[in-house]
């Protein structure tokens, strides 16, 4: 998985590439976190992601939670597959 982070004022996005499972949500999730310290409001980009993982919606998931107090997490590019996990899940893209 590539993570690429672009920051322009109040707002970063971050490109994801590749597999969001087991052992790289948890790098994912470090640059969410990391991201919303500066900038409270995130584009998460997953155009490039084509399977996502329990452990990835878990970070999703979690994520959206902890940045919704200071700020916004929106997923923009949702490829199918990926977007009916979320939607089984209750997540709004």
């Amino acid at each position: 998985m590539t993570i690429e982070i672009k920051k322009k004022n109040k707002e970063a996005v971050i490109k994801v590439l590749g597999v969001l499972d087991d052992i790289t949500s948890k790098a994912l999730e470090k640059a969410i976190i990391d991201s919303a310290k500066n900038t409270p409001n995130i584009i998460l980009d997953l155009n490039g992601i084509k399977d996502i993982s329990n452990e990835g919606l878990t970070v999703l998931l979690g994520a959206r939670k902890k940045i919704k107090k200071t700020g916004s997490l929106r997923l923009t590019g949702v490829c199918e597959s990926v977007m009916q996990v979320l939607e089984s899940s209750g997540v709004n893209a």
